[in-house]
């Protein structure tokens, strides 16, 4: 949610479901990392978003915590 305050632990690996930050061609993003048979799905929670595949992702890190106020 905006202003949400996301807490990442530094990685370079992921397993199928986790949070990530991952680069692809220049920009971050924080999605939901997925492996498929030939490229990778990046998978945002809003399903207003569609998904992002390719086959080069870089990831930075895992999502720890979300911080959020009330």
């Amino acid at each position: 949610n905006d202003g949400d305050l996301a807490l990442i632990k530094q990685q370079s690996t992921a397993d199928d479901g986790d949070i990530v930050v991952a680069i692809i061609d220049d920009s971050v993003t924080l999605k939901r990392y997925f492996r498929e048979s030939s490229r990778i799905r990046l998978q945002a929670e809003n399903p207003e978003f569609k998904p992002i595949y390719s086959q080069d992702v870089k990831v930075l890190g895992k999502l720890s915590h979300i911080i959020r106020e009330y």
